[in-house]
């Protein structure tokens, strides 16, 4: 039985961000509930003149700030995961400069999904007003 928290959000320009916590593989079941709104901005992404990417490689904490680097198994696990994807371009990162990487840019670009735990918390907290919402006041529930 899955054990995760939160879901997966979807911004303006199509920016996924990932609120709540979960394992690498339990982080599966979140895509699976976003699949569609993920794979239709893969498709669209080219027709804009860009490239869907995928930021993994870390997990983090409650509030998003990374805690541990993947281990091997969540490397492997994130590998089935990529299989879902094709047309996406996946980056990846330990969390190690977390804290002087500029999110923001890839915000303004659009086109990319944060997997990380709770990169939804740690990029509005961070980016504050950056991540712009697709309905008046609530960004698009995927679940």
């Amino acid at each position: 039985m899955p054990n995760y928290t939160g879901k997966i959000l979807q911004y303006k320009n199509s920016v996924f961000t990932n609120s709540g916590q979960s394992d690498v593989e339990d982080f599966g079941v979140k895509l699976v509930l976003a699949f569609d709104a993920i794979t239709k901005a893969i498709a669209k992404a080219p027709t804009k003149g860009k490239q869907f990417r995928v930021i993994y490689g870390f997990h983090g904490d409650n509030n998003g700030i990374c805690c541990d680097p993947f281990s091997p198994e969540d490397l492997s696990a994130a590998e089935g995961i990529k299989k879902l994807y094709p047309g996406a371009s996946f980056i990846l990162t330990d969390g190690a400069n977390q804290s002087t990487t500029d999110y923001g840019k890839l915000i303004d670009d659009g086109w990319v999904l944060f997997t990380w735990c709770d990169s939804d918390r740690y990029l509005h907290n961070k980016y504050q007003g950056r991540l712009k919402e697709k309905g008046l006041t609530n960004p698009k529930d995927l679940t």
